[in-house]
């Protein structure tokens, strides 16, 4: 079995001084640059915004809340505010204890891990030093996988054809344990058989089960990712969409369903960039804003955005924040891989590197994301 590495590794010593190239937002011209110096107002209702989600997120750091199972009749995030989460809280009590007995037990057990089966030692030793490791599926395997898949992706085209405005999460179509219990045994069977489970748990340093799967379909008339400052006259840089994950102590498998090539979305990675270090209490903040909607671009929401104090204004979405004049941006795109079907059919990666996807400039993008922990 071959498994497919980044060509050449950057050096990450470009990035030393600030590991995610960092927007000035106070100058930028669709923030500072488009509403002037805070109001005292402004940052009041900000911090507001910003204060309670910081608790949700401390709390479910906490809690590995990100690691534990997820309830088998899980269909997605929630939404709504911080009050809709406490709300919330009884349904996730009880698996998150069980949750939370599990890890004790493994840590006072001292166990180990068995050593890796041949084909997940590729995997790990690939993914441990680019951050992503891709493998080619059989015949058989992607016939098994579209087989069990073929109703989800039939409902989900049916939902994506009703909608007058297309959303990103318009594209998704979540599949839960409950109802899709012979899709998560086969697919958990391919991932078995290539190695994939294996390299990610010597990743993770734990076993890893596939915690929830999400159907996506994207083509080129998806036009979520573009135009976002059309207020100030801006087009997107060239990092445009580039992130982080808001989850974490996990990892993430890209799985094609039809042919991708660099046209139709093929999936980009920073090769190295999982081992950037970005401190806890960054990371916490970029996952804060994400969650409260602070990181979004209609112009009241980057208001609020610009009017955080500056150790708080750092995004998990900060791609699109980048200015193509910056030479650090350009820098980061010519890091960036774009991995075709030429390079797999599974790409496992950290999702707390550098990545992006569904920039499409032709055709359709067919996936399946599975996240492992």
């Amino acid at each position: 079995m071959s498994v497919t590495t980044a060509t050449e590794a950057p050096s990450l010593d470009q990035f030393s001084e600030r590991p995610v190239p960092q927007p000035d937002y106070l100058s930028h011209p669709a923030y500072g640059g488009k509403f002037g110096h805070p109001t005292i107002g402004d940052r009041v209702r900000a911090l507001l915004r910003f204060t309670p989600w910081m608790g949700i997120v401390l709390a479910k750091r906490w809690l590995m809340f990100d690691r534990l199972p997820t309830l088998d009749t899980y269909n997605g995030p929630m939404s709504g505010g911080a009050a809709a989460r406490l709300i919330a809280v009884g349904r996730y009590v009880s698996p998150t204890i069980k949750g939370l007995a599990r890890e004790t037990a493994r840590a006072l057990s001292g166990s180990r891990l068995p050593p890796p089966s041949p084909e997940g030692a590729k995997v790990l030793a690939v993914l441990s030093r680019d951050g992503i490791a891709g493998v080619h599926l059989t015949t058989d395997q992607k016939t098994k996988l579209n087989g069990e898949l073929a109703p989800y992706l039939a409902e989900l085209r049916r939902k994506r054809a009703g909608q007058t405005k297309r959303s990103f999460e318009g594209n998704q179509r979540w599949i839960n344990r409950h109802e899709g219990g012979a899709l998560y045994a086969a697919l958990d069977k391919i991932l078995e058989q290539n190695g994939v489970m294996d390299g990610a748990s010597g990743y993770l340093k734990r076993e890893v089960e596939i915690k929830h799967l999400t159907l996506q379909i994207n083509d080129k008339d998806d036009g979520f990712h573009y135009n976002k400052f059309t207020d100030v006259g801006l087009k997107e840089p060239s990092t445009n969409y580039m992130h982080l994950d808001t989850s974490e102590q996990m990892l993430k498998c890209m799985i094609y369903l039809n042919e991708v090539s660099t046209e139709n979305g093929g999936f980009c990675f920073v090769p190295g960039s999982h081992r950037l270090n970005i401190g806890w209490f960054e990371g916490v903040v970029r996952r804060t804003n994400d969650r409260a909607g602070l990181s979004g671009y209609d112009p009241a929401v980057r208001r609020l955005f610009t009017a955080l104090p500056a150790p708080l204004r750092f995004k998990c979405t900060f791609g699109a924040d980048l200015l193509d004049s910056d030479p650090m941006t350009q820098q980061l795109a010519r890091a960036e891989r774009q991995f075709t079907s030429r390079d797999g059919d599974v790409f496992l990666f950290d999702n707390l590197g550098i990545h992006r996807g569904a920039l499409i400039s032709a055709g359709e993008r067919l996936v399946i994301i599975a996240n492992l922990a």
